[in-house]
């Protein structure tokens, strides 16, 4: 321990070590603060202090108070994109709590002792280190790449009275973000962080430094000036970890800068576009102040009769007040209710052609829009090359058919960004799963009890994610039009379809449970009316097949109105109900009780075939719908050339004829 004490000393007395001006501090913190700009609604003096050309003192003033970050809800939109993530089919986490593969207790006496209960239910701040992950953890990993997680107890009570601190609650670890703000420097075996600083009796502020090692922690406050030869006092916690428990939020390696790896964000792409709508956004709200608010002129109106124009009066005590009849104005009239005004010159020897005024006698001044239109669109446009260099166009605002891309969509390039994002998470999420199983049961790897096996079993299993839900309703929508107008498969139709209900209704959702029976209950599944018919008529199918297609949905219904459970039954007793129900109807159909088809007009035709052949066109709705069906049919197989089908199908129709 005093090895690395000494290895600490040494950098903390080093100024520009301690005052965080090294290269690679000072490089992990400007990327985290270019980040920032867009994540936080602060104005970004850095990069629009700068006096802009033309510009008045006034100017620069308005800017900063008028400033609303306008990136903020682009990077948001991308943190609710990576949510998806979690929101996966196959995102699995999953721990083994069998004592004989993991050596850990299942239970102490009433409480569960397991590393998954722990975890996912127990864990201090925010319960769940699956929530930690894809709130806290996730939006740091967008915004400061550079900062660490560091996986302990409470240590507050250490800071802030080491004196009195003995040991932490080494049951509870939790993960906790340092930003690249407060991070001095990093060793292989320890860190140096920047605590609050501490405040003496004689209300005194020193600096403070707190150190992860990997013998334990240490606190170094500041007792004296740095010029003493000891100006710090130093407080140690020991505990053997055997591991440093701290590991980097980012994975995206920018350079190496003394000695030590800086990481740059998913979103590091995006930054000159989104940097461009800053500015842009800047510029626009002079603009808007200067050039699209409207202004009024008007001709001079006559002077107030009551001030002579002074606008102000000498009251009864022979003080001066503002005129009351024109409101201080010293116009004739300053209301927008009141009567304006405006003297004409009279004709004399000197003026023979007096000026008449114009009519209306004010009106407002055009100002030019255009270029504060442009701004706008500019605006919308660089946000969107920003999404384009992540390959997340899908989120930007501009509208599909203006986007470029053309109403298609490379899936694989967004499944591929989420795919490498989810990769780092389930890293983060195994190592401070470990970092935690390691503090919590301390006891039983010092034994010698927990062997890599046992380690291994214990940690999560969690399944990464290779396709995520990422098609919204509207580009679903899409795909779904342009697979019926090109008359794709029946069964890729179907799919969309599928996918269009669970988009619109839920994964879960009733109307997606419906659809999913009618479509495996169904014996002729994706054929329109027309095609059962024509199959029907050609012996393509049985009477009972075509019973059953025809009429499953109401059948499906009134199974599910005299049972609601009868959706979770099995396959075979759901199918074994529907062709029940069919059969019934085929001999109902049999008996001449019900026609063929459901909803038959009852509406009979004439008795005689003859007045039957002679009945107008528009009468035509009066013969049973499937006889209907069948000259449609017929129609169609006309059209094909399908001579032989055609003859079998009025041969049909006639026969039907014949029997009514």
């Amino acid at each position: 321990m005093e090895e690395i004490i000494g290895v600490l000393l040494s950098k903390l007395l080093d100024r520009e070590i301690r005052e965080g001006r090294h290269d690679y501090i000072e490089e992990a913190r400007e990327k985290a603060e270019e980040l920032e700009y867009h994540f936080e609604n602060e104005y970004p003096e850095k990069l629009l202090i700068t006096q802009h050309p033309s510009e008045e003192p006034w100017m620069r003033e308005y800017r900063r108070k008028r400033w609303q970050a306008p990136t903020t809800t682009a990077t948001g939109r991308v943190y609710t994109f990576l949510q998806k993530i979690q929101q996966a089919d196959d995102f699995k986490i999953k721990f083994e709590s069998d004592f004989q593969k993991t050596g850990i207790a299942e239970r102490i006496g009433l409480n569960d002792n397991t590393l998954e209960y722990y975890v996912e239910e127990e864990l201090p701040k925010t319960g769940s280190l699956e929530k930690w992950l894809f709130n806290v953890f996730l939006k740091t990993y967008l915004m400061d790449a550079n900062a660490i997680v560091v996986t302990l107890p409470d240590y507050d009570d250490f800071i802030e009275d080491p004196n009195s601190t003995t040991t932490l609650d080494w049951s509870r670890p939790y993960p906790h973000i340092i930003e690249s703000e407060d991070l001095i420097w990093e060793g292989e075996d320890y860190v140096i962080i920047e605590a609050e600083e501490y405040e003496d009796m004689n209300r005194k502020k020193w600096d403070q430094f707190f150190c992860v090692t990997t013998q334990g922690l240490v606190l170094f406050r500041q007792v004296n000036s740095y010029t003493y030869d000891q100006p710090f006092q130093v407080f140690i916690l020991p505990y053997e970890f055997g591991y440093l428990p701290v590991c980097k939020v980012g994975n995206i390696i920018y350079e190496e800068e003394d000695g030590q790896l800086v990481y740059d964000s998913v979103l590091a792409p995006c930054l000159p576009a989104w940097n461009e709508v800053l500015f842009r956004t800047d510029d626009l709200n002079i603009l808007w102040a200067m050039h699209a608010l409207p202004q009024k002129w008007a001709l001079k109106m006559s002077p107030c009769k009551t001030c002579n124009g002074t606008g102000i009066r000498t009251n009864r005590k022979e003080e001066k007040v503002s005129c009351n009849d024109c409101s201080g104005s010293g116009r004739a009239s300053s209301s927008p209710f009141g009567l304006m005004e405006i003297n004409i010159d009279r004709v004399s020897a000197i003026n023979p052609n007096p000026q008449i005024p114009p009519v209306p006698p004010a009106g407002y001044i055009e100002r030019p829009t255009d270029t504060v239109r442009l701004f706008q669109e500019d605006i919308i446009q660089k946000e969107f090359q920003g999404f384009k260099a992540i390959g997340l166009e899908i989120l930007s605002q501009i509208p599909i058919a203006q986007s470029g891309i053309a109403k298609e969509y490379d899936r694989k390039e967004l499944n591929t960004f989420c795919f490498s994002v989810s990769v780092h998470l389930a890293s983060i999420y195994r190592k401070i799963s470990y970092y935690i199983m390691y503090q919590r049961y301390n006891t039983l790897f010092m034994s010698g009890l927990m062997d890599a096996d046992k380690v291994k079993a214990a940690l999560p299993s969690i399944t990464v994610p290779t396709d995520f839900d990422i098609m919204t309703t509207e580009m679903v929508g899409e795909q779904l039009n342009k697979a019926i107008s090109g008359k794709f498969n029946p069964l890729i139709i179907a799919g969309i379809e599928m996918d269009y209900v669970e988009k619109l209704y839920g994964e879960n959702s009733m109307k997606k449970t419906y659809l999913k029976l009618l479509s495996s209950l169904d014996p002729l599944p994706f054929k329109t009316t027309d095609e059962k018919t024509v199959l029907l008529s050609s012996n393509g199918c049985t009477q009972l097949d075509y019973i059953l297609s025809a009429n499953l949905a109401a059948f499906v219904m009134q199974k599910v109105e005299e049972d609601p459970y009868w959706y979770d039954k099995p396959f075979s007793e759901q199918q074994a109900d529907v062709y029940a129900m069919a059969e019934e109807k085929q001999a109902q159909i049999k008996s001449g009780i019900v026609p063929l088809m459901p909803d038959v007009p009852t509406d009979m035709p004439a008795d005689n075939p003859d007045e039957a052949e002679a009945m107008p066109q528009d009468q035509l709705g009066k013969l049973p719908l499937a006889i209907q069906q069948l000259s449609n049919a017929a129609d169609k197989a006309s059209k094909l050339g399908n001579t032989k089908l055609f003859d079998k199908l009025n041969a049909k129709i006639d026969s039907l004829i014949k029997q009514i």
